[in-house]
Order: C-alpha cells, then structure tokens, then sequence
C-alpha cells in the first residue's frame, strides 16, 4: 500500500484512522478473551489475533516515522 501525502495534515488523518482501527481490533480481542479461549479456537485465531498483530506492527511502524519526521523537521508541532 503506496499512498503519497501532500501535507503533514493529511498523513495526521491517516494515523487517527489507524490508530481507531487498532482500538477497535483491541477491543474486539478482548471481548473474544472474555468469552474464553476455546471461542478464539472456534472463530480461528486468524480472524481474533492476526488482525491486533498487524495492528501492533501497524503502531510500531508509525511510532518509527513519527520519530523520524520529528528529526526531519524538528520546527513542526508534534502530531497528535
């Protein structure tokens, strides 16, 4: 997935979506753990752990280019 941004405001969208899809597959994961191990089994682990996985990655990776563009461009205000 490829996309060009033309401002810092528009890559601070995309993280706020990111970041709300992320809750939302972490609130999912515990909800499915509330209802105990053996439903993650019945609903397979692909569709309760993989999606929070990619999306603790997903986190990681935009923690890297946050670091990054505070390095690069150390006058801009700090993203949200």
């Amino acid at each position: 997935m490829k996309t060009k941004f033309s401002s810092f405001e528009e890559i601070d969208v995309q993280l706020e979506i990111l970041r709300t899809q992320r809750q939302l597959s972490l609130y999912r994961l515990k909800s499915q753990l509330e209802k105990g191990p053996m439903e993650i089994v019945r609903s397979g682990i692909r569709h309760a752990v993989l999606p929070s996985l990619k999306n603790l990655v997903i986190d990681w990776s935009l923690d890297r280019l946050r670091r990054l563009r505070r390095t690069l461009r150390p006058e801009l205000p700090p993203a949200a």
